[in-house]
């Protein structure tokens, strides 16, 4: 028995948004694991699994059933990130609950070391204001003259002001 945990794939976020993230866990060893076990999402506050770690996330299905020998399964877990943008990292881990325990006893013990993805970087960017995509207007140039746009996620308008050249005598 050897259980790992492949690297999830998705590397962006957005704040305030669920993300779920996928591990495919492998029983890399010569024996079915002969029962059940749970498989975790860790976070972590900067890039490369530095900084602050927070209490593992249980990935469904859980727990997963047993893996014969060569075997894998799908694993996923949803994380919503809070805070303000920037880099966090994720990494899954195989035969480890909430309080990183495994109920799998793998052979030769060395193998339990590696039940742990590698850490991904997660860019994580601001959420979108909430009037994204409605109407807006340009300021007025000086003759009073506007043109439109549209609220973009940073929550500013993309409409130009017109030229004073389309002004009537400018």
């Amino acid at each position: 028995r050897d259980l790992t945990a492949s690297a999830p794939t998705q590397n962006t976020a957005t704040i305030g948004s669920a993300k779920t993230f996928t591990s495919n866990i492998s029983n890399t060893g010569t024996i079915s694991t002969g029962g059940s076990f749970f498989n975790s999402l860790q976070v972590a506050t900067a890039a490369g699994g530095v900084g602050a770690v927070s209490p593992l996330v249980t990935s469904t299905p859980s727990p997963m059933t047993t893996l014969a020998a060569g075997a894998s399964s799908s694993a996923s877990a949803s994380y919503t990130f809070t805070g303000s943008a920037g880099t966090r990292s994720v990494r899954f881990c195989a035969d480890n609950n909430t309080n990183m325990s495994g109920t799998i006893t793998e052979t030769p013990a060395s193998a339990e070391i590696n039940n742990c993805s590698s850490w991904v970087n997660v860019i994580v960017s601001a959420a979108c204001s909430v009037n994204q995509g409605n109407a807006c207007s340009s300021s007025p140039n000086s003759c009073g003259q506007v043109s439109s746009g549209v609220i973009q996620c940073s929550g500013n308008c993309s409409a130009v002001t017109p030229s004073e050249s389309s002004c009537s005598g400018g």
